[in-house]
């Protein structure tokens, strides 16, 4: 394996440093901006690190999606009425809720696996629809008059969780090959 250490000088509005940046095996493991005084300026995140958060919360959403779903069928078991479940989530939301599962787990290995630019670009697009999604579903239950449930305690963590990944997808794509 062999390991390649770069030096550059760069100037940082008035100050002066240098960028310290290691690479092995053709993989990025540091970066560190210093200035002249030795101060750490700036640690600049590892693609790994930013694929690691993306998948991170690929897999709450999953737990929350499966959650909302045992949530929904505990509370028709409760209260001993399962006609609960024709309206929400019903046949058609079964089957939403099945394909969402497997985009997830999908999106997950492939984030694991591949790697290209329009790749990383994809899956910030398709970040943004799956978040909106879910927006969308939140919206569709207030409107319906369903109020401050167990599910909307879900959605709220599922949509916060949504946005981190968001974020850390667009910092992916935008780095350069």
């Amino acid at each position: 394996m062999t390991l390649t250490v770069t030096i550059s000088e760069v100037t940082l509005g008035q100050r002066n440093g240098s960028f310290l940046e290691s690479k092995s095996g053709g993989k990025l493991h540091s970066a560190f901006l210093f200035c002249k005084e030795g101060d750490i300026m700036k640690l600049l995140m590892k693609k790994d690190d930013i694929k690691n958060i993306i998948v991170q919360g690929y897999v709450g959403m999953l737990f929350l999606l499966v959650m909302m779903t045992v949530s929904d069928l505990v509370v028709a078991g409760l209260s001993q009425n399962f006609d609960l479940l024709q309206n929400d989530p019903g046949i058609i939301g079964l089957w939403m809720t099945a394909v969402l599962l497997c985009i997830n787990v999908l999106i997950q290995i492939a984030v694991r696996t591949f790697d290209g630019k329009k790749f990383r670009q994809g899956i910030y697009a398709v970040s943004i629809i799956y978040m909106l999604f879910f927006v969308a579903h939140q919206i569709f239950h207030f409107t319906a008059g369903d109020g401050i449930t167990i599910d909307l305690m879900y959605d709220v963590t599922h949509h916060i969780i949504g946005v981190w990944v968001i974020i850390h997808a667009g910092k992916w794509a935008k780095l350069e090959d």
